[in-house]
């Protein structure tokens, strides 16, 4: 059993180590991009992160003011990231080209579960930034780590007049995940047939 809070640091942060070792080879390598093991080695370290900041103290001390806000803070940053990743993500509308059924500056929350999220192709980026810092025009994303075009499976299918959030396909100097988004409505689905 582990019963310092040394070995707890030790065991976990050996875990960590462990299980990007293990994703390392899916990342850089011609394998088969694999889902299910990556998902699993993601949601392991995440795991393994959130109890690394919950260790408490040992017993007789108390944790102090400044530790108990670090784990806070560090916690919210990570189920804002996953949630805001896989979940659902906030976006406001860009342009009048929907004016009739919503305007400019609108804001729409939009599932990603009912298509299926799409695996980030830059994981390294700053949270709750695009593709740019807020406050500059420096890159919020590092491309050391580059996965592969994966979208996880959904609930749904696209239906017409369906309100979807797509990349901008003609931005070809970020990596797809960070290009420009836009928001239209679903007018042709495949084998329809449309008429101008």
């Amino acid at each position: 059993m582990l019963r310092s809070k040394k070995q707890k640091r030790v065991f976990l942060i050996g875990s960590i180590v462990l299980s990007l070792l293990c994703l390392g080879p899916m990342v850089f390598s011609d394998w088969a991009f694999s889902t299910s093991l990556t998902l699993l080695v993601m949601g392991e370290v995440l795991f393994y992160i959130l109890i690394l900041t919950s260790i408490r103290a040992e017993p007789g001390m108390k944790k102090s003011t400044a530790h108990e806000w670090r784990d806070a803070i560090i916690f919210a940053i990570i189920a804002a990231t996953v949630i805001r990743m896989f979940f659902i993500e906030a976006f406001t509308i860009p342009t009048p080209s929907m004016e009739k059924s919503l305007l400019v500056g609108d804001f729409l929350f939009v599932s990603k579960v009912s298509y299926g999220a799409r695996i980030p192709n830059t994981p390294l980026s700053f949270p709750f930034a695009h593709h740019t810092l807020p406050l500059g025009e420096s890159k919020s994303y590092l491309e050391w780590i580059h996965l592969p075009y994966h979208r996880l499976p959904g609930f749904g299918k696209i239906k017409n007049n369906d309100v979807v959030v797509f990349n901008y396909p003609m931005e070809d100097f970020r990596p797809v995940d960070k290009r420009e988004n836009y928001i239209k409505r679903c007018i042709g689905i495949p084998s329809d047939k449309i008429e101008v």
